[in-house]
């Protein structure tokens, strides 16, 4: 790699490649790291949108250990598993990012490094909580750090930013529970952030916003979305695992987990992995969040369940909505029984007789009479008949633009609640109890 000075811009050329990459000085190369199984990679996620670089953003040509690592290299769809290269999640959301930040000449300049591996459940990822210490992919995510940082040209600065993960097929096809999966969760991310506070010339700074004061950052926040397939695994009418424990850790692990979205709403290959369009709208959204904690310095929090209350045959569930208002989507997807909402009761007295928003972000069920059991509620939960998963319709009206022209909207997650529940999202600093499995 040879470095040349025109002006107040560098030029990184790449030996061999015939690859000019112009960076401007005293710039920073933002890293964001990702794992987790194929659908990290992007597998089946052809043909690839991002076949030319946008921007600055970078890569590394990194597979699974023991594979030979490249030199710095523009980043686009590359053949992690499919030889014509696949669109992978990481990859759409640091392009979106940049998008978001000014544009591919003015916008943030990001490193993308995937060291997932396909099949591989969490004891083939994780770092040195394993039993048997650091796995191989996360031993590549290490090295990874190095070469991005050793190869920057003069006037750049490092700064780590965080690790995405899409993963939890493989655990939920194992029947791994969702509290153990939520665990899992936490010491990943507790693994990442000991490696990132070892990165070399580490610089991100973690201001605290003053209309967010209590929003305090982890050192490496861990960025995930949704599983989706577990009905593809275990049958229609079976219930999520590693989906809740997904939910779970957003729940118990605020500012060091961010759930960016669910996934039942995107069109599949063949009911597991997603069409290289899916992975392309799935990053774009994932960038949201990532702009709104790394850019923006505030809290991420999906469309996800503010507290939840009874009165007598009526259940109000208020959500936080990241923007605008709730909405019904029935062409994204077909409209499925009571808009993905189920109630649980224990002693089957009552069951939903009518789903309606009743205000900009809140959700009223009405039910065929007053419950006396145990009682719970649960969105896009039950694996539906034709899908690999559960699903639902509910939305928000985010206008965010995006960069391919997707539409942005956040999508409810998937979800399963007490009755007066309140969620410890509410505020972080006053912690409620933890959520208890089912």
């Amino acid at each position: 790699m040879c470095y040349t000075i025109f002006g107040r811009a560098t030029v990184v050329a790449i030996a061999g490649l015939g690859l000019l990459i112009p960076f401007s000085q005293a710039e920073t190369v933002h890293h964001i790291l990702s794992t987790g199984q194929s659908l990290s990679l992007g597998c089946l996620g052809t043909p690839p949108y991002d076949a030319e670089p946008y921007g600055k953003n970078i890569t590394l040509t990194a597979l699974s250990p023991p594979a030979r690592i490249l030199p710095i290299i523009p980043a686009t769809a590359l053949a992690y598993c499919d030889a014509g290269g696949s669109e992978y999640p990481l990859l759409a959301a640091a392009n979106q990012l940049t998008y978001a930040t000014g544009g591919p000449n003015m916008g943030w300049t990001i490193a993308v490094t995937p060291h997932g591996v396909s099949g591989a459940p969490y004891s083939a990822l994780c770092g040195p909580s394993c039993p048997g210490g650091p796995t191989g992919p996360f031993t590549l995510g290490q090295t990874q750090i190095r070469l991005i940082k050793n190869n920057l040209s003069p006037g750049q600065t490092y700064s780590l930013e965080g690790v995405y993960v899409t993963h939890g097929e493989t655990d939920d096809q194992n029947s791994v529970s969702a509290a153990a999966y939520e665990g899992y969760l936490a010491q990943w991310q507790a693994d990442y952030e000991t490696l990132a506070e070892t990165a070399p010339n580490r610089t991100r700074t973690l201001p605290v916003s003053i209309e967010h004061e209590r929003f305090r950052p982890s050192i490496l926040p861990m960025f995930i979305d949704q599983e989706a397939a577990w009905g593809h695994y275990h049958g229609v009418g079976t219930a999520p695992n590693t989906a809740l424990g997904q939910y779970m850790a957003m729940e118990n692990y605020p500012d060091k987990i961010y759930l960016v979205s669910p996934k039942y709403f995107l069109p599949t290959a063949d009911s597991v992995h997603l069409t290289g369009a899916s992975y392309l709208w799935l990053g774009e959204i994932a960038a949201k969040a990532m702009k709104t904690v790394l850019v923006d310095k505030h809290r991420w929090t999906p469309l996800t369940p503010r507290r939840v209350s009874r009165t007598g045959s009526v259940v109000v569930i208020d959500f936080f909505v990241p923007v605008g208002s709730l909405q019904f989507d029935t062409t994204t997807v077909e409209k499925v029984p009571n808009y993905g909402f189920e109630f649980f009761d224990s002693n089957s007295s009552a069951s939903i007789a009518g789903v309606y928003i009743t205000s900009p972000d809140s959700v009223t069920l009405t039910l065929s009479g007053v419950p006396t059991g145990i009682q719970r509620v649960r969105y896009a939960y039950t694996a539906l008949q034709g899908r690999p998963s559960g699903a639902g319709n509910l939305k928000d009206t985010d206008p965010t633009p995006s960069r391919t022209g997707n539409n942005l909207s956040d999508w409810a997650v998937t979800f399963d609640v007490p009755i007066d529940f309140e969620s410890n999202l509410e505020t972080a600093a006053r912690r409620t109890p933890r959520l208890k499995p089912r």
